[in-house]
Order: C-alpha cells, then structure tokens, then sequence
C-alpha cells in the first residue's frame, strides 16, 4: 500500500468532512458541512477503501450520508491516519514487533481462497481457507488423495527417491 498517498486522502477526506459553526437569523448557530455532500462523497469512495484496509470493521454503526455520519467517517478517518502515521512506534512501543505480513507475498493460491474472509473480519476461517486451499492444490499437485496436511508436504518434499505412487516436488533450488 502507498501509505503516502493514502494519509493525503485521509488529511483530505478529514477536511472536507469538517462542520463548521454558521450563524442563521431565524435558528441561531448550526453547524455545517462547508462543502456538498456529492464531494464528501466522492471523497468517501476513495477512503471507505482505505479505511477498511487500514482499520477494518471502522464502519459498525454508520447508518446513511448524513451530517452526523460524515462525523463518524471523519473520525474513522483521523483514527486511521494516526494508524498509518504511528504504526511503527505503536508496534515498537506497545508490542512484540512482530513481522507485518503483506497478502502481495503470499501465493495466490492462499490469498484468493483467504481475501473475502479476511476483509469481512472473519480472520480465523480466512487462514482456514487458505490452508485448505493449499492442501487441495498440492493434493492436485501430486496426484494424490491418500494423505493431506503434514504428512502430504513430509511426503512431496522428502529427499528419498520418488515413486509413482508417491512423486516429489523440489524447489527450484533444491537438486534433483
């Protein structure tokens, strides 16, 4: 993720979204949105992608376009872009500092069966359907359904000569 340009649409998204005090003869002070809805919106569609990227579920609780929404996409807005902004201390602070992980390195095989799960907040089946997916695909791989998990990648990667009933797969570095 471009974690520049997703800050500037934030820092943009936060000051369009921004209401400000206006005095009206008959009703006192109000406060309004200083732009149309039509360009918070334009700009909602661009950081709603953002949000559920950098702070998925952000959304729980926002019912419609409203004045009094926008509030709550502004604030999920500013939430995130201190995410963005102080992640890295956040995790050197507070936590193991443990590897961030990118869906860009990893298999395809793993990322398509995993990326709807994953985006709904449903973590826990996610890493489920990519580890069946991967099974299923090296099932595939080798011809076989007599063995799955552990066994099956022991198997496909043991050094002993392979068989017809039991083939080998060898990384591109690893001699034949």
């Amino acid at each position: 993720m471009d974690y520049e340009w997703a800050a500037e649409r934030l820092r943009e998204h936060i000051r369009l979204a921004t209401l400000t005090p206006k005095y009206y003869e008959d009703f006192g002070m109000h406060d309004e949105l200083t732009v149309s809805q039509d360009v918070i919106i334009a700009s909602a569609q661009v950081v709603e992608k953002i949000l559920d990227r950098v702070t998925p579920l952000w959304d729980r609780g926002i019912s419609g376009d409203g004045a009094q929404d926008w509030q709550a996409h502004r604030a999920a807005a500013i939430r995130a872009l201190v995410e963005i902004e102080q992640a890295e201390e956040i995790a050197e602070k507070l936590g193991d500092n443990a590897p961030v992980l990118s869906a860009a390195g990893m298999h395809p095989w793993a990322w398509e069966a995993a990326r709807s799960l994953w985006q709904s907040g449903h973590y826990g089946e996610a890493v489920r359907a990519a580890t069946v997916k991967v099974n299923a695909e090296l099932q595939n791989k080798l011809g076989r359904r007599d063995s799955s998990e552990t066994a099956l990648v022991q198997e496909a990667f043991s050094e002993s000569v392979p068989t017809a009933r039991s083939p080998r797969l060898r990384p591109p570095t690893m001699p034949s």
